[in-house]
């Protein structure tokens, strides 16, 4: 089978997954790159999964976002 014709489908998270990897990140204190890479995720993604549990904090728990 040659793969350079097939169409890249992106593997899908659900939010119980996507919630244990920003566990694992903040419960270890590893930047997103080396939790990604133990997990098995692409960098990008726990990052921008980390940025938006972020922004649902700052915006409905404004004086917790530093914990």
């Amino acid at each position: 089978m040659n793969t350079m014709n097939t169409p890249f489908k992106p593997r899908r998270y659900n939010d119980a997954q996507k919630a244990e990897a920003i566990n694992f990140c903040l419960k270890e204190k590893l930047s997103c790159a080396k939790a990604a890479q133990r997990l098995g995720l692409h960098p990008s993604s726990l990052s921008r999964w980390l940025r938006q549990v972020t922004l649902i904090k700052e915006k409905h728990y404004p004086l917790i976002v530093a914990c």
